[in-house]
Order: C-alpha cells, then sequence, then structure tokens
C-alpha cells in the first residue's frame, strides 16, 4: 500500500471532521492511474471530469443555470501529496444552480488545494464556507475554489468557479506548499440565447371530452424544410373531423439543435416544466409509439411551466398499461408558447419553421 503524506493548510485543517471522498456522480471520470514523486515518496495525479458534454454547451447539462457562464477554465492545483486537475464554468454573476428534474440540491463539493471536500448546502458545520447557503455561485468569490452541488443521491452540476477567483488567485502559491495554476481560459461568448417566450401567446384552452377514444395516426412534418414522420393522436367531431395531438417529448427530440429546442423536465412540485433555448435529453421513450391502435385518453386544461410562467393549454393524457401515461399537445399551442412557426399549405402540408415567430 502507498504511503501518502498529506500537508494540509489552516483552512483545510477545518475540514477534520468531514469525509474526504468526492461522491461517485453519475458522469463524472476519475483517472487515478498516473504517479508522481514527491521527496522520494510517490503521490498520485487526479482528474475529475463532471460534465456531461465536455463544456461545450452549457444547455446540455443536467442542471439550469441562472445566468450564462462567460467561460470554461481548466485548473490545476498541486499539494505535498497529489495533483488536482479539473475544468469549470466561469460566472461573473451570481449564479442559481437548479437540477432539471426538479429535484432540490442538498450538497456541495469543493475542489481546492489538493482535494475534494463535501458537506451539506445549510449545515452550520460546513467549513470554511458557510456563507454557502443555497445552491449559488457568488459572483464575489475570491478563494479559487470551484463548486459542484449535488443531490442526495449525488448525482450533480458541472463544477462551477467565479471569474473574480480566475482574475485574482492565480497563479496561486503559499507557505504550505500549495500551488494553483490556471491551465486555460477559453471564452463562451457564442452560447445560444434563450428565445424571449411571447408575453401572451394567445392560446385559448378547448373545451374538449373529459376522456373518450383517441384516433392513432402517422402525420409528416416538415421541420426546417426536412420531412419527419411523427405519431400522433386525433380527437375526432361528429362529422369526422379532428385535431392532432403530438407527443411533447416527440417535439422535444425532433427541435433539438434548431433555435426553437427546448427541455422538458418534470416534478410532482412543479408539474411539467419547459425550458426554452436549452437542448433536450433524451430518456428513450422519443420518437417510439407507445401504444398500437387508437388509445384512451383523458383531457382537458393542462398547465405547463414555461421559462418559470404557467400557460394553460389543451392537453390529452394517453394511458399505458402500466398506469403510466404521456402527454400530447396541439402543434400549434406549442408554436404560439414557445415561438416558433407552424403552418399548412397544400403542397407542404403541415410545416414548421424554427426561425421565425409563430404568425397563427
Amino acid at each position: 500500500m502507498k504511503k501518502l503524506k498529506k500537508a494540509f493548510s489552516l483552512t483545510l485543517a477545518f475540514a477534520l471532521s468531514l469525509a474526504l471522498a468526492v461522491p461517485a456522480f453519475a458522469d463524472a471520470s476519475y483517472d487515478f492511474s498516473n504517479t508522481i514523486s514527491f521527496d522520494g515518496e510517490e503521490g498520485s495525479v487526479y482528474n475529475a471530469n463532471y460534465s456531461a458534454n465536455g463544456y461545450t454547451d452549457p444547455t446540455a447539462e443536467n442542471v439550469n443555470f441562472s445566468v450564462a457562464p462567460v467561460g470554461v477554465a481548466r485548473i490545476r492545483w498541486v499539494s505535498s501529496w497529489r495533483i488536482c486537475e479539473f475544468t469549470a464554468y466561469v460566472f461573473d454573476q451570481d449564479c442559481l444552480v437548479t437540477r432539471k428534474d426538479g429535484l432540490p440540491l442538498t450538497g456541495v463539493t469543493v475542489m481546492a488545494f489538493d482535494d475534494g471536500n463535501y458537506g451539506l448546502i445549510n449545515s452550520p458545520h460546513y467549513w470554511p464556507y458557510e456563507w454557502i447557503k443555497s445552491a449559488t455561485l457568488f459572483a464575489d468569490d475570491d478563494s479559487g475554489c470551484a463548486y459542484n452541488f449535488s443531490t442526495s443521491d449525488d448525482v450533480g452540476s458541472p463544477y462551477m468557479i467565479s471569474k473574480k477567483s480566475i482574475d485574482t488567485v492565480f497563479p496561486f502559491d503559499n507557505e504550505y506548499g500549495h500551488t494553483g495554476t490556471l491551465l486555460e481560459y477559453r471564452p463562451l461568448s457564442a452560447q445560444p440565447a434563450t428565445p424571449e417566450q411571447p408575453a401572451d401567446p394567445g392560446i385559448k384552452v378547448e373545451n374538449i371530452p373529459a376522456s373518450g377514444t383517441a384516433k392513432a395516426s402517422t402525420q409528416t412534418v416538415t421541420v426546417d424544410g426536412k420531412k419527419m414522420e411523427l405519431q400522433m393522436y386525433a380527437l375526432l367531431d361528429a362529422n369526422g373531423n379532428g385535431t392532432n395531438y403530438v407527443k411533447l417529448r416527440d417535439m422535444a427530440h425532433v427541435l433539438n439543435g434548431t433555435k426553437a429546442q427546448f427541455s422538458v423536465g418534470y416534478s410532482k412540485e412543479t408539474g411539467i416544466t419547459v425550458t426554452s433555448g436549452q437542448a433536450y435529453q433524451d430518456n428513450g421513450s422519443e420518437m417510439n409509439t407507445p401504444f398500437s391502435g387508437d388509445r384512451a385518453y383523458t383531457g382537458g386544461g393542462q398547465s405547463v411551466q414555461i421559462n418559470g410562467k404557467a400557460v394553460e393549454m389543451t392537453a390529452i393524457n394517453l394511458l399505458d398499461d402500466q398506469g403510466g401515461g404521456y402527454n400530447y399537445f396541439k402543434l400549434r399551442d406549442l408554436g404560439a408558447a414557445l415561438g416558433f412557426n407552424v403552418g399548412w399549405s397544400a403542397d407542404r402540408g403541415v410545416y414548421v419553421e424554427t426561425d421565425k415567430p409563430y404568425q397563427g
């Protein structure tokens, strides 16, 4: 077994009451394979990456940031026993972190000096950053520390660090032999902006039967000139005329990467949440027909949190054999609420234009 000497700074001495371990997050990667030598004894090189997408697109992460990062920094901390390298988004404003699925963030990992130290948010014993009272990175932080916020099930966010730390702390060298180096800083100046949500999308909730049978059909929708086959369900009137409803997650999948992309989340507290401008993360249900043929539905008005604002839309919920279900909405309502155009013509059929506002 390797014998390692650990030299703590006065600041890190506060951490002795905590377990010095980095949570095993689902999207983390570690490399303990390299060794280095300090005064004839072996130490380890510790690399951690908590980013789901390589720190290239903040909207593709597993959390929401209240403000956009201004850059990405790669940082190295060296102590008497370990080299620690990590990458972090850089913020020049206070940034609130929330999970896309609505679960609360309860803990924080601090990467600084020679280790990752975990503590609970709001804990009176949390060293030495008692001012961290919520899952927030503060712009005036100048500790040189990067923070990774997590939930009780250890699924965290990418690392975050303040621009003030980047500008004032590095290069770092103290009397205890700890050094900090900014290896690389890359501005993120071209991140996609969140499309502006219409102040009043003008959506009217249709008075539809509270239950009944929805008719299955496959419809071709042209999205920015590309034809897509979508499984839809229609509610027919007495004359056989009907309105088609499309699965919300199918549309999120189809529009991913376009100017009209949006993310979808759900929690018991908030219900369905939609955030425009954010990349959608597939869960495996997209573009698959969950049912065979016509299906029983329940329907009526459905409140959806779109960019934090409640919007009422007509929706039907198709139940599966396990008691779960899928929400289907009118395509035109989605266009009106999220700001992309939906139209129809004899030669084009149904079409979506993601670079144009909804025109009714």
